[in-house]
């Protein structure tokens, strides 16, 4: 078969085709973006954020009785998620702590900051991000 016979053979139906399908795009693509836009707009509409302020604990090894200090004390976090789980979050659900065994032998040294919360929140920013620790 050659060129011109596959492009002219039955050229009506593949004229139909190609006009149907071009209109079913023409009316389906303004509502898949009109969709997008409003799951957008309910997405920023639903989220907010909130601020608040943990004691930071100190994780240490089972055997190890002596106490800690941290400084600072506490960690300031700006928490974000849907207002419903944002209201539902209560003190026991985030958890701002350390681990004292990463100081090793180490009578003090700094230490990262380790943030737990739900699955419906996340941290935007915590402050600050490392604390002193320091074994009395």
């Amino acid at each position: 078969m050659t060129l011109r016979n596959l492009v002219y053979h039955n050229f009506a139906w593949k004229l139909i085709s190609v006009l149907l399908a071009v209109l079913v795009w023409w009316r389906i693509d303004p509502l898949t973006r009109e969709a997008k836009t409003r799951r957008a707009v309910a997405a920023a509409v639903s989220t907010t954020s909130k601020d608040l302020t943990l004691p930071v604990r100190v994780m240490a090894p089972a055997g190890d009785s002596r106490g800690f200090s941290v400084t600072p004390g506490e960690v300031t976090l700006t928490l974000s998620g849907t207002v419903a789980a944002l209201a539902a979050l209560s003190l026991n659900g985030v958890q701002a702590y350390v681990d004292a065994t990463a100081l090793g032998d180490a009578r003090s040294g700094t230490a990262d900051v380790h943030i737990t919360t739900s699955d419906a929140v996340t941290v935007v920013e915590a402050t600050p991000r490392r604390v002193f620790v320091e074994r009395r």
